[in-house]
């Protein structure tokens, strides 16, 4: 379980466009400016990428990648990846902004499920 959490602290989460970088546990005044200019007070990051931390490969995650893109399509949402300093490689993310759009928090955790299966 360290190991794990040794690895998301260790992350450098992207958003594409606007671009920067964000970090677990630090202030972050560009994703503040985005929420703030985006009217959300909500967010949250996703990836269709490797389900249930099965590996899949190049051409099936990048399916389910636009797949997902495709499902929260009426959402506000800009792509990002995330880069693990202690792993080679990277997955495609979706931040969603306006969770809290979603009516509850445990009808968003269902729906954000529902996007990804």
């Amino acid at each position: 379980m360290k190991e794990l959490i040794d690895a998301y602290n260790n992350t450098n989460f992207t958003i594409s466009n606007p671009s920067f970088n964000i970090h677990i546990g630090a202030v972050n005044p560009e994703l503040n400016e985005l929420l703030a200019t985006s009217n959300a007070t909500t967010w949250a990051c996703i990836t269709a990428y490797n389900s249930y931390s099965k590996p899949l490969s190049k051409d099936e995650n990048s399916e389910r990648h636009e797949q997902l893109k495709l499902k929260v399509k009426g959402y506000t949402f800009f792509e990002g990846a995330e880069l693990v300093r202690m792993r080679i490689g990277s997955q495609k993310l979706v931040y969603l902004l306006k969770v809290s759009q979603i009516r509850s928090p445990l009808r968003s955790v269902n729906i954000l499920n529902k996007m990804l299966l």
